[in-house]
């Protein structure tokens, strides 16, 4: 799943890419504009990013986590019987750990970045839908197209959309997510996760291939 998070093609006006605010309204449009956006800044900035692999992190952090729902997400990685028996501070600082740690991990995919492409599905209604999935396809030349799926929350109040989760060939990051924090949070309780997750965000970023 690791190698799925970092495709995309630049058909689109570069100038328009980096001027043009996402739509946050519309979660289709807005999934392609931050995908887009983001790279295009790893194709502009890869001699950079290539001598300071960390530079990644700030890219991530600017371009998807503003639009990235991490309390939501959050809360689902600790699910009902986790989520209920700490305090509102452990869980605001464990959801701003997680937010963090979700930033170095994506930054970690990126360096898998090697000009791929990736196909839009058709836009489909959304009106009176909480959550969607708006799926993408990948193709690459060495290997068989691959849908990968973002699901996105609606905000009740704003009616704006943010992403939560990534499902790519059938396997959610989240779901993952779970299964590995929730046997730290059996074992160690909250305070030992929050460290772990502190810990993990904090993990220098490290090129596993000569492509970027």
């Amino acid at each position: 799943m690791a190698t799925l998070f970092f495709l995309s093609s630049y058909t689109v006006n570069a100038k328009e890419v980096l001027i043009n605010k996402i739509d946050t309204k519309n979660p289709f449009l807005m999934v392609e504009q931050i995908t887009n956006r983001t790279f295009l800044r790893l194709k502009n900035e890869s001699v950079q990013i290539r001598q300071t692999p960390n530079l990644l992190k700030r890219v991530i952090k600017e371009e998807i986590l503003p639009y990235f729902n991490h309390r939501y997400a959050a809360a689902k990685v600790l699910g009902n019987v986790h989520f209920k028996n700490i305090s509102k501070v452990q869980f605001n600082q464990f959801s701003v750990n997680f937010r963090e740690y979700i930033g170095t991990s994506y930054a970690q995919i990126f360096t898998l970045y090697d000009n791929q492409t990736v196909k839009y599905s058709p836009k489909k209604t959304f009106t009176n839908k909480k959550i969607i999935s708006v799926s993408i396809e990948i193709i690459s030349s060495s290997r068989p197209p691959i849908d990968i799926s973002f699901k996105l929350r609606m905000n009740k109040k704003t009616k704006e959309w943010k992403i939560f989760d990534l499902v790519a060939e059938g396997i959610s990051f989240l779901d993952s997510k779970r299964a590995e924090l929730n046997k730290l949070l059996n074992e160690n309780g909250i305070e030992s996760t929050n460290t772990f997750l502190m810990k993990k965000s904090l993990s220098d970023i490290r090129f596993n291939t000569d492509k970027i």
